[in-house]
């Protein structure tokens, strides 16, 4: 018996459909929420970013380098 690719490949459709619309969603009420000034969960604060750039400098301090 052949196979029902046309289901499968609606099914996977339907999926990626899904997800798109999820991650619109999700989207969007976070950008709600920055309008209404609160802070969002998955949203990294810059001074995180900075501190893991920082890091690497400090190697290089003539005390690392003994």
């Amino acid at each position: 018996m052949k196979p029902n690719y046309n289901a499968e490949k609606r099914r996977k459709e339907l999926d990626r459909k899904k997800k798109k619309e999820e991650k619109e969603l999700k989207k969007k009420l976070r950008r709600e929420a920055i309008a209404r000034g609160e802070t969002v969960e998955d949203e990294i604060p810059e001074d995180d970013n900075s501190e893991e750039e920082g890091d690497s400098p400090a190697e290089d301090t003539p005390e690392n380098q003994s």
